[in-house]
């Protein structure tokens, strides 16, 4: 099929792990800040919780969003912000095992929001677009 190319992964020189380390360190982060209990007020001074929810988790989405790229995987735009959900989900059923902590559905939502407003931000702004736009063939439309 002459004119035709098709795509290819990108090799990254790395494997799955190199490429979702971002991710998993920002998951980690969450599971430690989540893990202590809570004495005191909730989030770091002049921060809410909700603010602190929605960074974190839009951090993470926006790690799962370059891994998800680089993987060239399908759904990249929903995959990591499902993705970011049901580890909210997670922190919020391991919150229930904590000492002063308990779940919120509340946070959850927070989560969500926050993971939704860093990958429109990211797509938005261009930073971390499709990974190399498709260019249609000269003399035709695009499908």
């Amino acid at each position: 099929m002459q004119g035709e190319q098709r795509r290819q992964p990108r090799p990254t020189g790395r494997g799955l792990l190199g490429d979702l380390w971002p991710a998993l360190a920002i998951a980690a982060l969450i599971f430690v800040l989540s893990s202590l209990p809570l004495r005191a007020p909730q989030a770091a001074p002049g921060w809410s919780d909700t603010a602190a929810h929605m960074t974190l988790f839009g951090a993470l989405c926006v790690a799962l969003r370059w891994a998800w790229l680089r993987r060239r995987w399908a759904l990249a735009a929903l995959g990591p912000v499902a993705l970011t959900v049901c580890y909210g989900v997670l922190d919020e059923a391991h919150q229930a095992f904590v000492p002063g902590r308990s779940p919120d559905w509340r946070d959850v939502a927070a989560d969500g929001v926050g993971a939704l407003v860093a990958l429109l931000l990211t797509v938005r702004t261009g930073r971390m677009g499709a990974g190399g736009a498709r260019r249609k063939a000269p003399g035709r439309f695009p499908a």
